[in-house]
Order: C-alpha cells, then structure tokens, then sequence
C-alpha cells in the first residue's frame, strides 16, 4: 500500500515575491531594480505561481510556524542584493501527517 508522502522543494529561485514586500514603494524598488539593463528580469515570472496551482505552498505562508524574521510575511533578505529569493516549497503535509513547526533563514558570509 503506497503511503502519503510530504514533498519539500527547497531552492535559490531567483524571483522575489511582491507579497512579501509590506508596500507597495518597497516592490517598487525591487521591480526598479529587476528592470534595470544589467539585470534585466521580469518582476514576476510566474513560478511562485505556477507551485501554488501545483499544490504547494511556500513555508513562509504557513501559519503558525515560528521562524526567526519576527513579525514579517517572510525573511527581510536572503541574498546580498537584499531581496528574498531563497524559498522552501512544501506539497502534501497534512495528508503525510507533517507539521510545519518553524521556518529559519540562517545568514552566512557563503553566496
């Protein structure tokens, strides 16, 4: 008999959300930033998403987790441009009996 299993998609992808960002001046600056030549990205690539319509949802949206970047929707950064873009997808937890019980960024001096 195949049992439920929980799945975790942990990943630097590259992609801020504007969710994450508490006005909208702040996704301003991200977006402002994301246009420029040298980096020329699009403010939203529709992986976020597309996770969600898969089924997944990102750890920092889950309630009732602790984690360690206070009373924010998400970590103030997890990359030296200071943009959150490092996230951990999860799939199927409660059907595999898993709990969430906390979502940390640990910073490092390692890119």
């Amino acid at each position: 008999e195949k049992q439920p299993m929980a799945t975790v998609i942990l990943a630097d992808f590259n992609q801020p959300r504007s969710r994450d960002h508490d006005n909208e001046e702040d996704w301003h600056v991200v977006v402002t930033g994301l246009a420029h030549p040298y980096v020329a990205q699009p403010g939203d690539d529709g992986v976020a998403d597309f996770m969600e319509a898969q089924g997944f949802s990102c750890s920092y949206d889950i309630s009732g987790a602790k984690n360690n970047f206070g009373e924010r929707r998400a970590p103030p950064f997890t990359h030296w441009t200071g943009t959150t873009i490092d996230f951990a997808y999860v799939h199927g937890l409660s059907q595999a009996g898993v709990e969430v019980a906390g979502v940390y960024v640990k910073y490092t001096g390692l890119s």
